[in-house]
């Protein structure tokens, strides 16, 4: 089943937010913010409350990330309170109804007929995507597609994880930014042996490489980002990173904080976010746009009390965005 483009629906909005800051600016945060139903987490709605207020001071002060991508915003109270930040352009990824592709091949036929009810797999969808993208900028289109039904393992099979694509139109720029936010299959969370949730990550990142090909124009500006669930095991790095990337040209904003090519004011947010390995932010400058990392900050990292509002850090990746030179603007 395919998924087409398609004007972007506004499912969240109040009153109009306040213009972005400087049009060249393009600040987007990334963000898993443990929105899952209880049992299977306790006392998350005081923390997505902390999280949606958060955003809501941060747009007070006028430092608000221009573009936030959020994973695992399950419940409706956890895209509710997220939803206080006041983004005027609000898009969910996959629901739990879509599909996309039954197996095609005698393993992958093989993989789901050992699929096991007591570890969550071939129960069916209870959850969506979990994926949320909020703008200030206008989204002038979204794609999303889930990732196919055998390419799941465990009680990751219980929600539709997949990919949410939009294109983010900032003034004075011709080229549209294009923004994929995702959040593929766990490991040791998953309940599964290593081996078949690695299978399965490894059917996923197939799918993502070739949604970000059919999907993304090679000369477009574009950010892949969300929890790629990678970790310190060596085989999903390779296969993410392997033949020029998830996306060919694309450079790690955190990275590219660490190894000094970005300002990291939040040095030991940003080690701590490198170490976990799971957050990725993508970036590549598109053939007229010129999109280059300036900083990277970490607003929802540890707290004073050492304590996080996650189990993740949400981190802004702040790019300066520009007209090549000789390309001028629309």
């Amino acid at each position: 089943m395919l998924f087409p483009m398609m004007v972007a629906t506004v499912i969240a909005s109040s009153s109009p937010s306040a213009p972005p800051p400087a049009l060249t600016n393009l600040s987007v945060l990334s963000y898993n913010i443990h929105g899952v139903p209880w049992p299977i987490a306790m006392h998350r709605p005081h923390a997505l409350r902390q999280i949606g207020q958060a955003l809501a001071e941060m747009r007070l002060e006028g430092k608000q990330p221009n573009v936030v991508v959020l994973q695992e915003a399950f419940t409706r109270r956890a895209k509710r309170m997220v939803s206080l930040g006041d983004y005027h352009y609000v898009v969910a990824g996959p629901s739990r109804h879509d599909r996309f592709g039954p197996p095609e091949d005698p393993e992958q036929r093989l993989f789901s007929s050992r699929d096991r009810a007591s570890k969550g797999e071939h129960v069916g969808k209870i959850e969506d995507s979990g994926l949320l993208v909020m703008s200030d900028y206008p989204i002038i289109a979204v794609k999303r597609m889930p990732y196919p039904r055998f390419a799941c393992a465990g009680f990751d099979c219980l929600a539709n994880k997949g990919m949410l694509l939009v294109q983010v139109q900032m003034p004075g720029i011709a080229q549209p930014v294009v923004i994929v936010d995702t959040h593929m299959n766990s490991r040791g969370a998953s309940g599964v042996a290593d081996v078949r949730s690695d299978r399965a990550y490894d059917w996923q990142v197939q799918s993502l490489r070739q949604f970000v090909r059919d999907n993304i124009p090679s000369d477009a500006p574009a950010i892949v980002a969300g929890d790629f669930n990678i970790g310190s095991v060596p085989h999903r790095l390779a296969a993410v990173t392997a033949d020029g990337g998830i996306m060919p040209g694309g450079v790690d904003a955190v990275r590219q904080a660490i190894n000094g090519t970005a300002a990291n004011p939040d040095t030991a947010n940003t080690a701590a976010i490198a170490r976990h390995g799971k957050d990725w932010m993508f970036g590549r400058s598109g053939s007229r746009t010129e999109l280059s990392l300036q900083s990277v900050t970490v607003p929802f990292g540890l707290g004073a009390d050492g304590h996080m509002l996650s189990d993740h850090m949400g981190y802004i990746a702040h790019y300066r965005v520009e007209p090549r030179p000789g390309q001028g603007t629309p």
